[in-house]
């Protein structure tokens, strides 16, 4: 991509970026403002980055804010000033995300926001000739760019007051007395000086640097033990494993891994110790929190692993003192204050698809939020002040961690059920009164037909969503008459990071079986397209693949870049499923055509038996239940 105001070339791993108005000093305008969050943006997404170099074209380094344009909108200076320094300020802070450092080569002049941009470089490399002035209160201005905290983070804070206050001019040797500059190089020597640096950064370890820079930023904002905590503890971007079933302390896995910018990873509990060896080797977690059941089985799976673990033990059917209990009461009440982007992964799950060998699914925090957006704006999708969800669903798919997550986000109280279990599952309906539940349709027709359902009280229910697997139009129709409430289907896969379509309960047509066995249509923000096996839109009521295009999209499968590619085709998602449209605009999937198309919901691969229950557990937290 090409910038009128800077220009960008990225060779053996260092980004080259140079100011580009040199005949008018290099200004702050608009258009450069702009710029910059778009070069930010464009270096956060490349994975051959590791080290940046920041120069400048013409006689000045950068004369600071565009005082030119300041003069031609005086009426509307302070709202323009916000609009422009907006976007320098979230480039700034993209850039301060990245593992690749970042040196500045500074000639002649830096006045203003230029000396906070240089200021927040990790290496400042000046010619002997340059000067660096604070210029902001010659104009009647405080500061921008972040220059209160990169000038106090390089020279003090009562030095740097000092410097904005006086509106000060330092010359090179002056500014690295006062810790602005770390290097004046004759002005001869200086880009040669400079890009070696660059050069060496590049070839040193990345994620490295990276961490140092993160931990660097924290210094001012936060107390000497938590930065104690940092250096020794996880570090953003790791994957925290979770291996037990539904559990109070799996949100307490989920949210803590959130909040210390890791990504978590919930284990399925019914593969083997070899099939867990496959996953742990590819998502490398350092840590697990496993439910004491399990213990046993992970450590065989760490004897033969490849990669090394703690593991960290709890109980959940046993409201006594745990490993895990005994390290969070040690735990200081202290925000790490962990910038998470967007792009972050939140998630991890692991789905064998169509090839039978695990994929990573990397879901991000943006994802998870637009998903929540997705079905804020979607009508069936109704909230009351009594709903209580019931989580029974496998917290290592999808559909049980996203629609928990949907209900907390709205403020629901969810009752927690360890896995499957249907005389459990209908005590817990008479005991905590959910109004809301999700199963897959054999679950469905195991409650209906269990014995003890005639005797029990399950009124309480007022939406039950199914998805999974097919389900039959007899079974729908028992269930509806049974429960006596709203029934609504979805579909969708992990990478589409919730659901893609609805049959809602409108939609539910008992006097029409053909119409019932439809996935329904659409959810708000969401696209379907039905293709053919040349990349063509089908007609109405011919077979294709269903293709689906999501703001909630996943970013890609972990370590594998040559599926990511081939599932993700111009932001659509290739499911796989093999489906149509009717004339009414509803969809339906088809069994698969041949073996190069197949379903890939969530749960179609689950190995469907019962969970036995772990044992009761309790808590005292209002917002989450379990029996």
């Amino acid at each position: 991509m090409s910038y009128q105001t800077i220009d960008l070339e990225l060779r053996d791993g260092v980004a080259h970026l140079a100011l580009d108005q040199g005949d008018a000093g290099n200004p702050f305008n608009e258009a450069f403002c702009n710029e910059w969050l778009a070069v930010a943006n464009e270096l956060a997404a490349r994975k051959d980055l590791r080290a940046i170099l920041l120069t400048a074209r013409g006689k000045y380094f950068s004369v600071g804010g565009d005082v030119r344009m300041f003069a031609q909108n005086l009426d509307e200076l302070p709202q323009r000033i916000r609009q422009w320094t907006g976007a320098l300020h979230m480039g700034l802070a993209r850039f301060a995300r990245l593992d690749a450092p970042m040196i500045a080569s500074v000639h002649g002049v830096a006045m203003g926001g230029a000396v906070a941009l240089i200021s927040a470089c990790d290496l400042v490399y000046a010619g002997r000739s340059a000067k660096f002035g604070a210029a902001y209160p010659s104009i009647g201005y405080c500061c921008d760019a972040g220059a209160s905290r990169a000038l106090a983070s390089r020279m003090g804070v009562a030095r740097a007051r000092r410097f904005l206050l006086c509106g000060e001019t330092l010359a090179a040797d002056q500014a690295a007395a006062a810790g602005v500059v770390d290097f004046v190089i004759d002005d001869a020597e200086l880009d040669d000086a400079a890009g070696e640096a660059a050069a060496g950064l590049a070839a040193g370890p990345t994620r490295a640097f990276g961490e140092i820079r993160r931990l660097f930023a924290t210094v001012l904002s936060q107390s000497y033990e938590a930065q104690l905590e940092d250096e020794a503890g996880l570090k953003p971007g790791a994957v925290v494993g979770f291996h037990g079933k539904n559990s109070i302390e799996y949100f307490e896995a989920m949210f803590g891994a959130s909040k210390a910018g890791c990504a978590l990873l919930p284990l399925n509990w019914r593969l083997s110790a070899l099939e867990l060896k496959a996953v742990i080797e590819d998502a490398r977690p350092p840590l697990i929190l496993v439910d004491r059941e399990f213990v046993p089985l992970l450590e065989r799976v760490r004897e033969t692993c490849a990669v090394r673990f703690e593991i960290v033990e709890f109980d959940s059917a046993f409201d006594g003192d745990s490993e895990l209990k005994t390290r969070m009461a040690a735990c200081r009440d202290v925000d790490p204050r962990i910038a998470v982007r967007a792009e972050d992964t939140a998630l991890l799950l692991y789905t064998s698809g169509t090839t039978g060998q695990p994929k990573g699914v990397e879901l991000t925090h943006g994802g998870i939020n637009f998903m929540r957006l997705c079905e804020h704006l979607e009508p069936a999708f109704s909230w009351q002040d009594n709903d209580v969800m019931m989580f029974v669903m496998p917290n290592f798919h999808l559909v049980g961690t996203g629609l928990s997550l949907q209900g907390l986000y709205n403020g629901v109280p969810l009752t927690i059920l360890g896995g499957l279990d249907i005389p459990a599952l209908l005590a817990t309906i008479e005991r905590d009164k959910p109004t809301i539940c999700c199963l897959v349709p054999t679950a469905i027709q195991m409650v209906i037909d269990h014995p003890d359902a005639a005797n029990t009280d399950l009124s309480s229910l007022r939406l039950v969503m199914y998805a999974g697997s097919p389900i039959t139009a007899p079974l729908l129709k028992r269930g509806m008459s049974t429960l006596r409430c709203d029934f609504m289907q979805f579909y969708g896969a992990t990478e589409t990071c919730g659901a893609v379509t609805l049959l809602r309960p409108g939609q539910h047509d008992l006097n029409d079986e053909r119409k019932l066995k439809s996935c329904g249509t659409p959810v708000p923000l969401v696209e379907v397209r039905i293709l053919s096996a040349a990349g063509d839109e089908v007609p109405d009521g011919e077979i294709g693949e269903f293709v689906v295009r999501s703001p909630a999209m996943f970013k890609g499968y972990l370590n594998k870049a040559t599926q990511t590619e081939a599932a993700l085709s111009g932001g659509w998602y290739r499911t796989g499923d093999a489906g149509y449209r009717d004339a009414d605009g509803l969809l339906y999937l088809v069994d698969r055509p041949s073996a190069a198309i197949c379903h890939q919901c969530p749960i179609a691969a689950c190995r469907r038996h019962p969970g036995r229950r772990s044992g009761p557990a309790t808590t005292t937290e209002p917002s989450v239940r379990a029996p």
